[in-house]
């Protein structure tokens, strides 16, 4: 009996076994012999089973060591380590369109992580949230009541795109609904603070103008959420990044333009230019990022059919709302890209020191080419790029391995 390490905790007295197994074969073509011992160990801890293997095999010209150890458990209600629950269940179904109902929404509170997302099933129909502590998820909770099944502006029912901040004191859940971006906010125990159909956060018009791709940070006075804006324009489209500042309160100060692309119809075949958004507060200001299709020199000849090149962008904008890089400063030049920019979604995490942006590359096409990467490069608050020109396509390759891949 000893103590173990591993990956869920300490575990004292665990019983150790040891197996020790000895294989001969023998060659019926010409009698040679070839034998092969093999060591295996297993610790076994009071209350919980297996934590922990160690297999040892060595023959007449290799030696092998497989270990396996022990990295999270669930027994009698009480859990430690990586730990699978079931958070949610009857959610809509999915398809090939990540935006349609979306990936949850997800924030905490320091005690408590609320994930949300949109279900067709169930008492709870529409857009609800389910509390996460330790090993354990509460019960869903009803925030916004809508279809799932349809993507956002389709129907002036449809639900889509959850995504959630956390301000000190509650929650701010911020999702679209038919055309706009709607806000609700939601107090640490689960109650709505604002009426059921919550507010208005953007401006919109079903089949007119549009919102979508809603992201959200807190600059420990306001929300800034930030969201793609479709205008329509003679023969076609755009998508431009629009923001809105919300109180704690729940008041909109207002939407205001970000990054207007304004792109003449010509310049792509389809209106999808833009990725969607993603933000973080970095002490000074808001650190937007998204992807957007490269349509001037140095752009496809494909550009106006499959938009096969896109660049990596930053907007800053201050707490007051002010917009310090209208145009972006570029990140990378990373195209090529295999599908529409908003399945390159570009994210970004702030380290307390510098951001760092991710984001898919694609070497091929098809709906998950083989051939793609997923690369990285770091900025810092002033708008400074860290890690080589924007043209090296990101200087930090984080997964080159032939295999398909996304959504970092």
């Amino acid at each position: 009996f000893e103590t173990i390490a591993v990956p869920a905790g300490m575990f004292v007295n665990s019983a150790r076994v040891e197996t020790r197994i000895t294989t001969t074969v023998t060659a019926s073509s010409n009698g040679a012999r070839v034998t092969v011992s093999s060591t295996q160990t297993d610790w076994l801890a009071a209350g919980i089973g297996p934590v922990k293997r160690q297999t040892r095999t060595s023959g007449d010209s290799f030696t092998e060591t497989i270990t396996e150890e022990l990295v999270g458990y669930f027994v009698d209600g009480q859990g430690a380590g990586a730990v699978s629950l079931t958070i949610a269940t009857g959610l809509a179904n999915a398809d090939s369109n990540a935006s349609a109902p979306g990936r949850p929404g997800l924030a905490a509170d320091g005690a408590n992580f609320l994930v949300v997302t949109c279900r067709d099933l169930g008492p709870t129909v529409g857009l609800a949230g389910v509390f996460v502590s330790g090993a354990s998820a509460g019960a869903p909770f009803p925030i916004a009541s809508g279809d799932c099944n349809l993507l956002g502006g389709t129907t002036e029912n449809s639900l889509s795109q959850p995504s959630v901040g956390f301000d000190g004191t509650n929650y701010l859940v911020v999702y679209v609904k038919g055309a706009l971006i709607r806000g609700v906010r939601v107090s640490p125990s689960g109650t709505l603070l604002d009426p059921p159909t919550g507010f208005a956060i953007s401006t919109g018009q079903l089949f007119v103008t549009s919102n979508s791709s809603p992201a959200l940070a807190f600059d420990g006075s306001n929300f800034l959420v930030v969201w793609n804006k479709f205008i329509p324009i003679v023969g076609a489209g755009t998508r431009n990044l629009y923001g809105a500042r919300v109180t704690p309160a729940g008041q909109v100060l207002g939407e205001f333009a970000i990054a207007p692309e304004l792109n003449n119809p010509d310049q792509l075949g389809f209106a999808l230019d833009l990725g969607a958004p993603a933000i973080e507060f970095d002490g000074s200001h808001h650190a937007v990022v998204r992807s957007k299709v490269r349509t001037g020199p140095g752009s496809s000849f494909y550009s106006t059919l499959f938009a096969i090149y896109f660049d990596v962008l930053a907007t800053r904008v201050t707490p007051q709302g002010g917009v310090v890089d209208a145009q972006g400063f570029s990140i990378s030049t990373s195209g090529p890209f295999a599908q529409s920019p908003a399945a390159e979604a570009v994210q970004v995490a702030f380290d307390g020191t510098n951001h760092l942006a991710t984001w898919r590359v694609s070497a091929g096409f098809g709906l998950n080419p083989a051939a793609t990467e997923i690369r990285g490069a770091r900025f810092s608050p002033g708008g400074n790029l860290l890690d080589g020109p924007p043209s090296a396509g990101g200087a930090i390759v984080i997964n080159s391995a032939a295999l398909p891949k996304g959504e970092p």
